[in-house]
């Protein structure tokens, strides 16, 4: 008897704070809007973070909620530049698009693992990607638990416009029970939590979107009299793999990021640059120079003299 009257109070525990959980962003926005506070009101942010990208913005059911717990994910490492590129893309849009003349800034939580694999972030590099100097603070925690504290009590700071949380792979401390937790933090404060999983795989989460992001080939640059110029490098392209949303619509995007607008735009992707074992059907590629064209045969005898 004793026993379950304990598991009766256990349950009775986790349906409160599941319940407090779920009303928490109503509580906080109307607590708020009692004390004038513009930060959360609709009337200030909009609610939807606008990419640039037509296509790519009504497949995701008009664009990307504010409020929400969003994942981009990298399959191989050597993607992880292309996914933290477009994590970063998508923090200076809700930075951009949230309340003027705020001075937010974006919080980057990095994971030591990965911090040592593909290094920390560059200032001049951010400064050309579209952040003003001072836009971000860096973050290294000691292990996944302070790392998990540390954005869910960042969501809850004004001074953050999002939280970019970096983790390696699928670790077990981070399941559906926690990204629920998290989801439901960041729909309470409006604010975007981009969880940017490197060389993970697909998993359960309650993300409400997934990414997988992989690069492409950039197009020249272009001059002011609408040539390209064939030497040069443009502006990065990903190529953008919707795996989870609100909509049916599960495409891929090729899109091109303009750091003077802090807005992405749909690229057509290059037919040459193909990074499967099969090139497209139709495109002719350059012969192999300086290498044999057949291997060669083994030979039968053996160099004696010259064994160990």
């Amino acid at each position: 008897m004793a026993t379950s009257v304990l598991a009766q109070e256990t349950l009775c525990a986790l349906r409160t704070e599941i319940n407090r959980l779920e009303n928490e962003k109503t509580s906080t926005l109307g607590r708020k809007a009692r004390h004038g506070e513009g930060w959360q009101s609709p009337e200030t942010i909009p609610n939807l973070i606008r990419t640039g990208a037509e296509p790519f913005d009504h497949a995701l059911g008009g664009g990307i909620e504010r409020g929400a717990l969003h994942e981009i994910r990298s399959a191989e490492s050597r993607d992880n530049g292309a996914a933290s590129a477009f994590a970063l893309a998508l923090a200076l849009m809700a930075v951009r698009q949230g309340r003027a003349g705020s001075g937010a800034r974006i919080l980057w939580i990095a994971d030591r693992l990965q911090a040592n694999e593909t290094g920390r972030p560059y200032g001049p590099g951010l400064v050309g990607f579209g952040m003003k100097p001072g836009g971000m603070v860096h973050a290294t925690p000691r292990n996944l638990t302070d790392a998990l504290m540390i954005a869910e009590m960042a969501l809850t700071v004004d001074a953050f416009a999002a939280v970019i949380l970096e983790v390696n792979g699928n670790p077990r401390g981070l399941g559906l029970t926690e990204s629920r937790r998290l989801h439901l933090r960041a729909r309470a404060y409006r604010r975007p939590l981009l969880l940017l999983r490197e060389r993970g795989e697909e998993e359960a989460s309650s993300a409400l979107l997934r990414f997988r992001a992989t690069p492409a080939r950039a197009a020249p640059c272009r001059l002011p009299d609408g040539t390209s110029f064939a030497a040069s490098i443009g502006p990065p392209v990903f190529r953008i793999d919707i795996e989870k949303s609100r909509t049916p619509i599960f495409e891929s995007f090729f899109l091109e990021w303009n750091a003077d607008d802090c807005l992405l735009s749909r690229s057509e992707p290059d037919p040459v640059f193909h990074t499967g074992a099969n090139p497209p059907a139709g495109v002719a590629l350059s012969a192999s120079g300086d290498r044999p064209d057949r291997p060669g045969t083994m030979g039968t005898i053996l160099a004696f003299d010259r064994a160990s």
